[in-house]
């Protein structure tokens, strides 16, 4: 049963292989009955074509919470067997995998949870009848294998070859199962080239440290990986501004009330440890009060403005501020998701070996899987109207983040990307360094 072979090993029955972002995948049974399935897409943007289910299609349904450090994937399963459920695509470890809902072919309803950490996947779904089913995987790269308990016990061996192609024996409810697969950009979704690359810490290594805090800058700057630190700008009610990612307080209190409403007196007086499960009080910082961090570190500081006001008059403001507290030597750059800010601060920086990056957000809000077909007109786009040193790009995924450094090296502009929340890959392109 093929669906129960591929869908359900990536989704509810085997969460341990690797996701395989296009693939076409055949399989036989012991009476040599076929199966196919063809994965459109990153999971789960799936076609798939049974014996028991006839057509099945996955659809991934998006949702990015602008506080949270990562986005929240759910998806639909269109069948004869519908199924819902919110899957991790991207952790290496966490507690809840995927969590999901649905019927079978015997229209039991069943609710299922699953967990992952590094290489080993485990689960457990529930019927409405009172049947329970568990699985366990293991992945070793380029062998996964997997038990699982569904009215007896059954076994998944899956092996992956000169990447491309894929061979899986299955025995599950007294059948034998054997299966045969071409892939392509196939590579886990976040296991991109990283040669040539160099690193920035993200909020100051927001896994590791309260993030944007004093001590992940204190932390992260002793750290030789790291060339610099990316940090986030927010102007508030009495004009200064503040070290914080968030537009609002919500994720650290509980409070809907927008940070830009606030006083610096009120916000010296709310602790964050809580939060951060932190055993030491935890503050937002003054974006002044950050620069004697960098004052004697040769290390880069990013700027990267939110709410700081829509005007001219309040680009000169912030860049008035920075060159008042933060010294000529303390090399900044800026970055943004408004276009206005790139080029008003390409216009009025006046900082050497600063440079000036746009924060593309195509791929922050769609999320696309597929290849960008307008990527390069978008891309010459960016150029003539933002001209930016660098793009920073939201998590590109395979085929993209080909695509994007091919374009980047073509037209002599810096590469960027955010990929786990701890980093952000950096190639430099504008000056040529890098073939």
């Amino acid at each position: 049963m093929l669906i129960i072979l591929i869908l359900a090993i990536s989704f509810s029955e085997f969460p341990y292989l690797s996701l395989m972002e296009k693939h076409v995948f055949v399989e036989f049974d012991s009476q040599f009955i076929p199966g196919l399935d063809i994965f459109t897409g990153a999971l789960p943007y799936i076609v798939s074509y049974n014996n028991e289910e006839s057509l099945s299609f996955y659809l991934k349904l998006y949702a990015m919470f602008y506080m949270l450090p990562q986005e929240l994937n759910f998806y639909i399963k269109f069948s004869k067997n519908p199924e819902f459920g919110y899957i991790d695509e991207y952790s290496k470890t966490t507690l809840f995998r995927q969590i999901y809902f649905g019927t079978d072919e015997f229209k039991d309803y069943f609710a299922g949870i699953s967990s992952k950490i590094n290489n080993m996947n485990f689960g457990v779904k529930i019927y409405n009848t009172g049947k329970i089913s568990a699985c366990y995987g293991v992945n070793f790269k380029p062998l996964s294998v997997g038990f699982y308990y569904d009215d007896g016990m059954n076994l998944n061996v899956d092996y992956r070859f000169k990447d491309f192609y894929t061979l899986n024996f299955k025995y599950s409810k007294n059948k034998f199962y054997f299966g045969f697969g071409i892939s392509w950009f196939n590579t886990n979704f976040f296991d991109l080239d990283k040669n040539g690359a160099e690193y920035f810490a993200h909020r100051g290594q927001l896994n590791k440290y309260p993030e944007n805090s004093k001590v992940a800058f204190v932390n992260t700057l002793k750290n030789d990986k790291y060339i610099g630190i990316e940090t986030d700008i927010n102007e508030i009610e009495d004009g200064e501004y503040v070290v914080t990612h968030d537009p609002f307080m919500f994720r650290f209190i509980g409070n809907v009330r927008m940070i830009s409403s606030y006083m610096i007196s009120e916000l010296k007086k709310i602790d964050l440890s809580q939060y951060f499960h932190y055993p030491m009080p935890i503050h937002l910082m003054e974006l002044k009060d950050i620069a004697p961090f960098f004052k004697d570190s040769k290390k880069i500081l990013i700027m990267e403005v939110k709410s700081c006001g829509n005007s001219e008059k309040d680009v000169t403001k912030f860049l008035d501020y920075v060159n008042k507290y933060f010294p000529s030597n303390i090399n900044i750059w800026f970055s943004s998701l408004d276009p206005f800010w790139v080029k008003e601060i390409k216009k009025l920086n006046t900082r050497k070996n600063s440079k000036v990056l746009y924060v593309y957000p195509f791929l922050m809000v769609s999320q696309s899987d597929y290849i960008y077909p307008l990527l390069d007109s978008e891309f010459k786009g960016i150029i003539n109207s933002v001209n930016p040193d660098g793009i920073i790009w939201f998590k590109p995924k395979t085929d993209l983040f080909y695509q994007i450094r091919g374009l980047s090296k073509k037209y002599k502009i810096d590469m960027l990307y955010w990929d786990f929340a701890d980093e952000i890959y950096y190639y430099n392109y504008k000056n040529n360094q890098q073939n």
